[in-house]
């Protein structure tokens, strides 16, 4: 009796994405994907075997949104929505769950609590350290005791250092009203205060079950010693070559803790980045909490921490992708994406995973594998103004 072997088929997925070159414009465009990433992401895709296409999530993105469900398994979304729309960066979790089509990244519901910097600090509460903070709801706000100056002043719901500038530091009221006039000038949208941290800046990153090498700033030691990353700076690109790998593993484990917790407190899905500063006794505080990190090959931090791990940007991509599918598989039928071929983005987080130098850690009841530096990272090389 003959065996039939059902055909292997490529892995369809749809790249989710506003482009920065779409000329959208607005405050928000330094959020927006360059082409070079969109391309990059295309390319660490097909060369895992998947058949790709970049959809744009425009103003008729949603008109073709039963299309791109009939087309594709999965969408790779790294979306950030138009500047009108104040749940911008859920929409596409949002409407693929209505369409019930896999996503890479994290739901609706968590994507609109990270991407408030006030829901975010609410919600985690005392479970990760975090500068005092308030709500600046009108002009001129009473500061709460526990909130004494010096403080910054920033977006409650923008990335990439939007609407940051190095007044943004103010030690008194007038300059206070002056730093919050100028930013709603600049943005829309609530205005976070809260206390100014003068330390050591950190990021670190979360991948699946795994916590990628940790990277620092001292802006200090940085020319001009800035007191903080601002918007200038982030578009320029220098930044990001002078981040230096931790090696110490008491703070990388230390940080790590606070990621997960992050991560994990907040319902993030697959992937995360966890940015935090130090206060004068050394204590990392949170900062913000990026869903969706930049993937831009040479300029954003996700793939540099995991360049500092010798995890390939290619293995990072299709580890992402296969996360969401194993994410998926384990609540759908056994025949979903039966007979469609999955074995390279296994294989590309089984490499991310255990062919890397780990370290086991546990926090609340969960265990971890924190990934140890194996190179010293590069420079990025080129400025970078879109993630």
């Amino acid at each position: 009796m003959a065996v039939t072997i059902a055909a292997i088929r490529p892995l369809s997925i749809a790249v989710a994405v506003n482009r920065a070159s779409a000329g959208y414009g607005g405050a928000i465009e330094a959020e927006y994907c360059s082409d070079e990433t969109v391309a990059a992401i295309c390319g660490a895709l097909r060369s895992h075997g998947a058949r790709v296409e970049a959809e744009e999530v425009d103003a008729d993105f949603f008109a073709r949104c039963g299309a791109i469900a009939r087309r594709h398994d999965v969408v790779f979304n790294v979306s950030e929505g138009l500047s009108r729309s104040a749940s911008r960066k859920a929409l596409v979790a949002a409407a693929m769950d209505h369409l019930g089509v896999a996503y890479t990244g994290s739901g609706a519901a968590a994507t609109l609590l990270a991407q408030d910097k006030e829901m975010t600090r609410r919600y985690l509460g005392g479970a990760v350290p975090q500068p005092a903070w308030t709500v600046a709801r009108g002009d001129d706000p009473p500061l709460p005791e526990r909130l004494a100056f010096p403080v910054i002043v920033k977006p409650a719901s923008h990335g990439s250092s939007v609407g940051i500038e190095q007044g943004c530091v103010v030690s008194n009221r007038a300059d206070l009203r002056a730093a919050l006039a100028r930013l709603r000038a600049r943005v829309s949208g609530e205005a976070l205060v809260e206390s100014f941290l003068g330390g050591t800046e950190y990021v670190a990153a979360i991948l699946g079950d795994v916590v990628l090498p940790a990277l620092a700033w001292d802006w200090r030691e940085y020319p001009g010693a800035p007191l903080l990353l601002d918007e200038a700076m982030e578009a320029a690109g220098t930044y990001a070559q002078r981040g230096e790998v931790i090696r110490d593993l008491d703070l990388h484990r230390r940080l790590a803790r606070a990621a997960i917790r992050a991560h994990v407190g907040l319902g993030l899905g697959d992937y995360s980045r966890v940015d935090l500063r130090a206060d004068a006794a050394g204590e990392p505080h949170l900062l913000e909490v990026n869903h969706c990190p930049g993937l831009r090959p040479a300029g954003s931090l996700l793939p540099r921490e995991a360049a500092a791990a010798g995890i390939s940007y290619g293995d990072l991509v299709a580890s992402i992708v296969w996360l969401a599918v194993r994410r998926e598989k384990a609540r759908r039928p056994r025949s979903w994406l039966a007979g469609v071929e999955l074995a390279p983005y296994e294989a590309a987080w089984r490499r991310a995973r255990e062919e890397t130098t780990t370290v086991a850690m546990e926090v609340d009841g969960r265990m971890y594998r924190l990934v140890q530096p194996r190179v010293r990272a590069r420079p990025f090389g080129a400025a970078a103004a879109h993630k």
